[in-house]
């Protein structure tokens, strides 16, 4: 049986890619042609982002401007 991808969002303080589901606070979602963006708030930093959602099974590399 085959894991579930992540929804995986970039926290542009912390300079990487968090799981949406267990590293962030889900404040909105927004839906657009370029893909979903998730406004959130990081559980690391503590500060309020908002990120397209990039969906993998594993965190994904680089940064979101690589």
């Amino acid at each position: 049986m085959e894991a579930q991808p992540k929804s995986w969002v970039w926290c542009p303080t912390c300079l990487s890619w968090k799981d949406s589901a267990s590293e962030t606070t889900f404040l909105n979602i927004e839906e657009g042609w370029q893909g979903d963006q998730m406004t959130f708030k990081c559980d690391e930093c503590d500060g309020e982002s908002k990120s397209f959602i990039v969906t993998k099974h594993a965190r994904p590399y680089g940064g979101c401007n690589d």
